[in-house]
């Protein structure tokens, strides 16, 4: 298993990977075999959906884009907002799912 940026690679975005992948592939796929009558396409479609997600996704980064208004503070000093902007700025950091996730449950 590789971490870090070198594991940002080995997937594009989109992809499907991992057990999520497998799960919402194989439900699809058992209520097609399982209704099997040809007026049932829903599992079909889902199936059509699940596999071209790839090509349906956009990882643009308008997407991956969060706005923060800052209010005037009044104090006198000149950059005040811009100086604000940079604290901000130097507290952020990149977080995975896999940092932020407690429990992860697919019904």
């Amino acid at each position: 298993v590789q971490s870090g940026d070198a594991a940002q690679h080995l997937f594009p975005a989109g992809e499907p990977v991992g057990v999520l992948a497998a799960t919402s592939m194989s439900n699809p796929a058992y209520k097609a075999v399982l209704d099997a009558s040809p007026s049932s396409n829903s599992s079909w479609g889902f199936m059509k959906e699940i596999l071209l997600c790839k090509v349906n996704f956009r990882n643009e980064s308008n997407d991956r884009r969060v706005i923060l208004y800052l209010n005037d503070c009044d104090c006198g000093r000149n950059y005040c907002r811009e100086r604000a902007a940079y604290l901000v700025k130097n507290q952020l950091t990149k977080v995975s799912l896999k940092d932020a996730a407690v429990d992860f449950i697919i019904e």
